[in-house]
């Protein structure tokens, strides 16, 4: 498996230390993608065919129960939300720059690439989207 990378640095990548204490077996790993927010660190990984959400230590398996959503807090922040059913389970605020949207040589950006909460609720809220991901990293 390829490392567990950051949405927001090219470059970063997360130790599978911290993957496995959570009880991973890091071996059947197959995707991740991470972002450090001031209170914790946010994953979501692919372990087998199985789409996972880990926020401040804790495991949610992402399956029908689950449904994400964000919602607006000021000119820089929003809120992620997970819900199970309508019960909602985990939280967290985080800052996007609305301006980076406005300074993009590249047509086929979009918004998502640029926001970690809709980069989320687009993925959870999505199995048609979960299966292609765990289609291409199967190759």
């Amino acid at each position: 498996m390829n490392k567990i990378r950051s949405f927001d640095f090219v470059n970063e990548y997360l130790d599978f230390e911290n993957i496995s204490q959570l009880g991973f077996n890091t071996s059947k790993i197959r995707w991740g993608i991470f972002k450090k927010t001031i209170d914790a660190t946010i994953i979501l990984l692919v372990e087998s065919e199985k789409f996972y959400f880990i926020h401040s230590g804790k495991i949610y398996e992402i399956n029908y129960h689950i449904t994400a959503s964000i919602t607006i807090v000021n000119s820089s922040n929003c809120a992620f939300s997970l819900f199970y059913d309508d019960l909602l389970i985990s939280t967290f605020t985080y800052q996007v720059d609305k301006l980076l949207y406005n300074i993009s040589p590249f047509e086929y950006l979009d918004e998502e690439d640029f926001d970690w909460g809709l980069f989320l609720v687009n993925v959870i809220n999505d199995p048609e989207r979960q299966q292609r991901i765990i289609e291409n990293i199967a190759g």
